[in-house]
């Protein structure tokens, strides 16, 4: 039994539409290259990763007929936006309309539930228009400093070593050559104190192991 094909996409409209309500979308952690590829807005069409900053502040829908705003009811703010999308969307009912209103923006990633509507003569067509909201100059270099660049160093290099580059590069040189002072005297003295069970465990390995660490000179194989 096979149902028909406009039912099966209303049902997968209903379920992409929730998982859109609840913040749920289908994204894959991008990989180093990927990531830095998004990052200057360089992808392929077939594999496309989120941007490093999104281009528009936010995105807002409206319904035109007769090339009058019906649905919000409420004006709008077109000051500095970019018209993204439109397109005719047809219903014999309002109920049927709704649902074609809502697919269409499920289609553009939006979510949008469109109560309220107008009386209209069915059957009828609307215009549905998408618009982008641009970024201030002052708007953009603020989030773009609070966003994380994708091959952050953090991201990318073993932790001992970033705090190692943390201290390198906030501590004096006094303080360096005194930590490294110490280190090395502690360890000196502890392979002093080894040396003769260092000895007899050298004395107690075959020939071939005994050779290894008297070829690499003072190597301490009990430190």
């Amino acid at each position: 039994m096979h149902y028909p094909s406009a039912l099966c996409d209303a049902i997968a409209s209903s379920f992409a539409a929730a998982f859109l309500r609840v913040g749920l979308r289908p994204q894959s952690a991008p990989t180093g290259n990927l990531a830095a590829r998004a990052f200057a807005q360089n992808q392929p069409a077939s594999n496309k990763d989120a941007f490093f900053l999104p281009d528009y502040k936010h995105k807002f829908v409206r319904l035109m007929h007769n090339e009058t705003q019906i649905w919000p009811s409420t004006s709008l703010d077109f000051t500095a936006t970019k018209l993204l999308h439109s397109l005719q969307v047809g219903g014999n009912d309002m109920q049927q309309l709704a649902l074609a209103l809502q697919t269409q923006c499920v289609q553009w990633l939006f979510e949008a539930v469109f109560e309220n509507l107008p009386d209209l003569p069915f059957p009828c067509l609307v215009t549905l228009q998408m618009f982008g909201k641009m970024w201030s100059e002052e708007e953009f270099v603020c989030r773009a400093l609070e966003s994380k660049h994708p091959l952050a160093v953090e991201d990318t290099v073993p932790w001992p070593l970033i705090e190692a580059i943390q201290f390198n590069s906030t501590s004096s040189k006094y303080e360096i050559a005194k930590l490294r002072t110490v280190f090395l005297s502690k360890w000196s003295l502890r392979a002093k104190q080894l040396h003769q069970a260092e000895m007899n465990l050298k004395q107690t390995m075959d020939h071939g192991p005994r050779r290894c660490p008297s070829s690499a000179g003072q190597t301490h194989t009990l430190v």
